[in-house]
């Protein structure tokens, strides 16, 4: 199988720079960290996005965040699981450890660690324990790995 690592790619397979969405708004944010390791169809990957502008953010809405290569269709149907990392809270400093998912759109969504419950919830919705809209200075870091299309 062919290998690559490819180091600070600011684009997805679009062309376009990685979106983060809140409520369907896009929010521009610096790429802080993107690497990727590419084995075949494996996709290993660290991410680090800082929000520069958050016009538009909704609280209580769940936070997606685009990824560099489409997901394969059977692991974006089932959720899987693609990796871990942290949202910071730039107003309150507090620090949000999930667990990274494919969104059934493809995107990766966050379902907090230190939230049980029957209903799964994620980032950015009510109860999820990061409810609020992003801010400017936002961090979100995640790493993975996942299998492309």
């Amino acid at each position: 199988s062919v290998s690559c690592y490819i180091s600070n790619v600011p684009l997805d397979t679009s062309g376009a720079a990685l979106a983060v969405a809140q409520s369907g708004t896009l929010t521009t944010v610096t790429q802080t960290l993107v690497q990727l390791t590419r084995r075949g169809k494996t996709v290993h990957y660290r991410i680090k996005l800082t929000v520069s502008n958050a016009t538009g953010a909704v609280g209580n809405n769940v936070i997606l965040v685009s990824l560099p290569f489409a997901g394969n269709a059977a692991d974006v149907a089932s959720l899987a699981v693609i990796g871990e990392g942290y949202l910071i809270d730039n107003s309150t400093g507090f620090i949000y450890p999930f667990i990274a998912i494919f969104d059934t759109g493809g995107a990766a969504k966050f379902i907090p660690s230190a939230v049980a419950g029957a209903a799964p919830l994620f980032l950015g919705q009510t109860g999820s324990g990061f409810d609020d809209a992003l801010a400017a200075n936002d961090l979100i870091a995640f790493s993975g790995t996942y299998e492309m299309i």
